[in-house]
């Protein structure tokens, strides 16, 4: 890190412990593990204060949702959180490209298929949990909520664990790979190319940051790394690895019925059983810790993507994820209340948060404000 940002990073940190050491709010979330999203509001969150919420959160629990009403904030609140020293934070988007052809090479469909795998990791039993260390804060919009994903048991089945010194026919893993829709290329440089020459094969699946480099000696994998597809030099040495190859034969609906699959179907009580679809929600660990910050605005936010998006695209009802979201330990947060909240019989959390305005004063004044 440059010396000159060092301190700047250093103080960032810093007030996450001050917030949790200055409220009972914390303690109150921790030790009452029954607490519903409904009965617990920390009021005064608004813009940077949510990132510092998430990283401050997340030092009592492993792994955080943080839903938000607008995709540009999934982006920014998960940088927020970074910046005030979170161990790691992703967001969650909404791909254009899901359910079609061409999901299998859209970057916001394989950030949306690693943030799977990685909560998929993070439950108990799971092969990869020693691999997820330290807390997960996902900031998710909701639109990239209500669109569905395949199940755990899809993702599974749709998953292969290879390993140095595995016997495998490097022609089997290919029509495994056209079979689910990738191509066939003479370099990959994107998610759903891979491209063999010799005794390698390069796999760029979208559930991996990178692509994968596999050397095979007939039919023995001799080693497997991860390389950066500009410069094609190795980046890491990997003595196993999972790919999840999930493409246009993968997804639960084909181009060719995607409209049929999208229509409402009355025998069938809900768009999740009608489509054989799971939510992200199905994804995460029991001990998950929910925020939904302003929850007026993400029900605004979500009625107008459905009523935008009609039949053309297939949603959730944002009624089942709510309900969805209801079962875990959870708290809204937001700038006020929301509507319907009422602080005589709930939990009302006030971290007393100010404008940088209220501090445009002389340095007397706000010190004694800070005091």
């Amino acid at each position: 890190m440059d010396a000159a940002v060092a301190p700047v990073a250093a103080n960032l940190t810093s007030l996450t412990s001050r917030l949790s050491v200055k409220h009972s709010w914390m303690r109150t979330l921790t030790t009452d593990r029954s607490a519903s999203i409904q009965s617990v509001c920390i009021q005064g969150v608004w813009g940077a204060i949510r990132g510092c919420l998430a990283a401050s959160l997340s030092t009592d629990f492993d792994t955080i949702l943080m839903v938000v009403p607008q995709a540009a904030d999934a982006d920014i609140v998960a940088g927020d959180a970074m910046a005030f020293g979170a161990n790691e934070a992703v967001a969650l988007p909404l791909s254009a490209a899901d359910a079609t052809s061409a999901s299998v090479r859209d970057e916001d469909y394989a950030q949306r298929l690693q943030i799977l795998q990685r909560l998929l990791a993070r439950q108990p039993g799971d092969s990869q949990a020693d691999s997820e260390t330290g807390p997960l804060v996902v900031t998710a919009y909701i639109g990239g909520l209500l669109q569905p994903v395949p199940t755990p048991e899809k993702l599974a089945s749709s998953t292969r664990q290879i390993a140095v010194d595995d016997e495998i026919d490097p022609d089997d893993l290919r029509s495994w790979m056209v079979e689910a829709g990738f191509e066939n290329t003479t370099a990959v440089q994107l998610p759903g190319e891979f491209s063999a020459r010799g005794g390698l094969l390069d796999i760029y699946s979208a559930d991996q940051p990178q692509p994968i480099r596999i050397e095979f000696f007939g039919d023995t994998v001799e080693s497997i790394r991860r390389f950066d597809p500009a410069s094609q030099r190795s980046t890491e040495t990997l003595e196993s690895i999972e790919l999840a190859v999930i493409g246009a034969s993968e997804s639960v609906h084909g181009e060719e019925d995607f409209e049929e699959a999208t229509s409402p179907r009355p025998s069938q009580p809900s768009q999740k059983e009608a489509c054989h679809d799971a939510s992200v929600i199905d994804y995460l660990p029991d001990d998950t810790l929910v925020v939904v910050v302003d929850p007026d605005e993400v029900q605004s936010s979500a009625s107008k993507l459905l009523a935008r998006s009609g039949e053309r695209v297939h949603l959730m009802d944002y009624a089942d994820i709510n309900d969805e979201l209801a079962k875990f330990v959870g708290c809204h947060a937001s700038t006020i209340p929301a509507v319907g909240f009422d602080a005589a019989q709930d939990h009302l959390i006030d971290l007393g948060t100010q404008s940088a305005e209220a501090f445009a004063s002389s340095l007397e004044e706000a010190k004694a404000k800070l005091d």
